[in-house]
């Protein structure tokens, strides 16, 4: 089943098409955490200069979206930032290029806090039994919803991961409970997307490099010195 929400997939397709990228290991790591907790329920149909021709302030914009102040590789050439052609070098960042040009037709934006919950939990299969779900997860109620929910067990603890562990009601049996990884510290913003932090310290929980500080619900990096090596924190603006 399908819950309606921005996808892991998508999700990550658009943060490349935005060039959020650091070194190939990570990447890698960024990545596996996006299928963790479903970070970031945007999707952006383009990016760049703003009608003013720069790239704005941090937090919203007039334009219809956002500014993310990310970690960006820096470059003298194009070979600088790898080996794919899709790779340009543009005013010394390294950027990610094709004829896609990073839109995408289709953006469901979150309506409810329930929805960033869910979203923000990684649930991402809706269930009405748990025979809808793996073994690993328990098809869970939660404000009226069922849904596929990572169950914590001996071996799966959810705050080593980051999450909640949170007791809610079995969807087909609401007299039993089970005990699920989540994360309730999310809502939905005004302009469609679910927030991923209140304060810095909820960025730097994460764990990511260039992920310190809290910029109207999102994290990105303060300033060059939160960025690695041969990288440089640049704002980039996402207009839905």
């Amino acid at each position: 089943m399908n819950d309606g929400s921005v996808g892991t997939t998508d999700m990550v397709h658009v943060i490349q098409k935005v060039s959020l990228r650091g070194d190939e290991h990570d990447m890698k790591a960024f990545k596996s955490l996006m299928v963790l907790v479903c970070c970031l329920a945007l999707v952006a149909i383009g990016c760049g200069e703003d009608e003013n021709g720069d790239n704005g302030d941090n937090g919203n914009n007039d334009t219809g979206g956002f500014t993310l102040q990310s970690c960006v590789n820096t470059c003298e050439e194009a070979s600088d930032c790898g080996e794919e052609e899709e790779w340009a070098c543009n005013d010394g960042i390294c950027e990610w290029e094709d004829d896609d040009e990073g839109e995408v037709e289709e953006f469901d934006p979150c309506e409810s806090d329930a929805e960033c919950v869910a979203t923000m939990s990684g649930w991402q299969d809706t269930c009405d039994e748990q025979a809808d779900c793996g073994e690993t997860h328990a098809c869970v109620e939660f404000e009226g919803q069922g849904y596929c929910a990572l169950e914590e067990t001996e071996f799966v603890v959810c705050d080593d991961m980051g999450f909640e562990a949170l007791d809610l009601p079995l969807a087909d049996d609401g007299e039993e409970e089970a005990t699920v990884c989540g994360n309730t510290n999310t809502e939905c913003h005004s302009e469609g997307f679910c927030t991923m932090c209140s304060t810095d310290a909820d960025c730097e929980e994460f764990g990511l490099e260039g992920w310190d500080t809290c910029y109207d619900g999102i994290c990105g990096c303060a300033d060059d010195n939160s960025c690695g090596e041969d990288q440089a924190c640049e704002s980039l603006t996402i207009d839905f």
